[in-house]
């Protein structure tokens, strides 16, 4: 009953602040950029036995990420745009947030921040990157970060551009997980999400590449601190090393539709993977990618809001190129719904089939993935927008200086092995199989 109560809060936790920033001063309330951002990374490809464990929310994105933090030994690092509670203390619709140190001890039900909870009980170093949102915790109460950072973790805002989006887990240095996933009970239970999960040996130079760029951003983070003092009550609670019970959700079974995905498992083997963060190139990485394309090309995202990338499947089709697309059904923004309309009709007014997710099925498809020639599967945390795939000029100065736009850090990944590839294709087919024809004005 809590998670249904608080489903609609969680699921906008991030938003409402966001729009509000915008609105009154052009400049969104989480911008914190105050220096000229050069892109700097350039995409890197690794070759050879890489582990990749692709998962999906809504069945399985909760027990592989809580399983990763889990088995933190050394280090856990973690960037996310936001941390939610899943019992009530982070309602961001409030000038304030937050629930009493007892009560958080006790009742959050949150199995990623138990299990980062325990981690620091045992020792391991925590850095936590995420968005200041302008929402201080309330008098008396502390919120999940709070918690966190008093019992021992690293904690900073993000500043590099101005908003991080990229939803990143990587544990001892060794294993590193890129998804969609927000912190939000929604985002975990309730839509279409993706991710891969990173490891073996192999995979030790993609994953010591995107954990260089964590650092460059942590390094130019702003660090959070606490917004009260606690008593040394509240304090001993908060360092008690006894481990909180990680309590696991139960998955959702759903009346009018398949939501399950493939269960996750490690596709061992020769693998090409490419790992390349936005915006530095990512625009161009992914534009080159579709240009690629010789016969067929499946795309399913949350939204497409970017004229270029609209045109681009045009183009495709023109070229005798099969294009797929499995859109979601509804988005949270009517300005992005707005946007992304406007491209749909465009692509079926060129003969192209937009397919919608099923109406009475999952929340979101916040998922964001497309598949090239059945060979080529590419996965971000971004959507096909000019925030998350900025094109030219490469170089993204603060909102104090002119040429400002409005621009994320995500993080994209680019595999070439049968084996994952076919994973995600076998979950397209059966959300396309599902979905329905997007209409014009219908």
């Amino acid at each position: 009953q809590t998670h249904n109560k608080m489903k609609l809060v969680i699921l906008v936790a991030f938003t409402v602040a966001l729009f509000a920033g915008l609105l009154a001063s052009g400049d969104p309330s989480y911008d914190h950029q105050t220096r000229t951002y050069h892109s700097q990374f350039i995409p890197a490809t690794f070759t050879g036995d890489i582990t990749i464990t692709p998962f999906f929310s809504p069945d399985h994105s909760i027990t592989e990420l809580t399983a990763l933090v889990e088995s933190a030994k050394e280090y856990l690092d973690i960037g996310t745009p936001g941390w939610g509670s899943w019992s009530g203390c982070t309602q961001f619709n409030t000038q304030c947030v937050g629930c009493t140190v007892a009560f958080m001890k006790a009742n959050e039900s949150f199995p990623i921040w138990q299990a980062t909870l325990n981690a620091l009980h045992r020792g391991v170093q925590v850095r936590i990157l995420t968005n200041d949102y302008n929402t201080p915790d309330c008098a008396g109460e502390i919120s999940p970060l709070t918690y966190l950072l008093e019992a021992g973790a690293t904690i900073r805002y993000y500043s590099t551009t101005t908003f991080m989006h990229d939803k990143y887990i990587s544990v001892d240095k060794k294993t590193t997980s890129v998804s969609s996933v927000n912190f939000s009970f929604t985002s975990f239970m309730e839509n279409r999400e993706a991710g891969m999960i990173l490891s073996g040996t192999a995979a030790s130079g993609a994953i010591k590449f995107i954990g260089s760029v964590f650092d460059y951003d942590f390094t130019h983070g702003i660090v959070y601190k606490a917004f009260h003092t606690y008593t040394s009550a509240e304090l001993a609670m908060i360092h008690d090393k006894t481990p909180v019970p990680i309590t696991m959700p139960k998955i959702r079974v759903y009346k009018y539709c398949n939501a399950t995905s493939p269960k996750p498992y490690g596709h061992t083997g020769n693998t090409d993977l490419t790992a390349f963060p936005s915006p530095d190139l990512s625009f161009s990485t992914v534009m080159d990618g579709l240009k690629s394309a010789k016969k067929s090309f499946y795309l399913s995202i949350y939204q497409i809001t970017d004229s270029d990338f609209c045109n681009q499947l045009i183009t495709m089709h023109k070229n005798g190129i099969q294009v797929y697309m499995v859109v979601s059904n509804q988005i949270y923004s009517p300005h992005d719904q707005a946007a992304a309309n406007q491209c749909y009709n465009t692509l079926v007014s060129a003969g192209i089939v937009v397919r919608k997710t099923h109406k009475y099925c999952l929340t979101y498809s916040h998922e964001k993935y497309w598949i090239i020639d059945e060979n080529t599967v590419f996965m971000s945390s971004g959507n096909w927008s000019p925030t998350d795939f900025p094109g030219p000029p490469m170089t993204f100065p603060p909102h104090s200086e002119s040429g400002w736009r409005d621009v994320n850090r995500d993080m994209n990944l680019k595999v070439q092995k049968k084996s994952v590839v076919a994973t995600f294709e076998s979950l397209f087919w059966q959300d396309w199989n599902q979905g329905y024809d997007y209409k014009p004005n219908a």
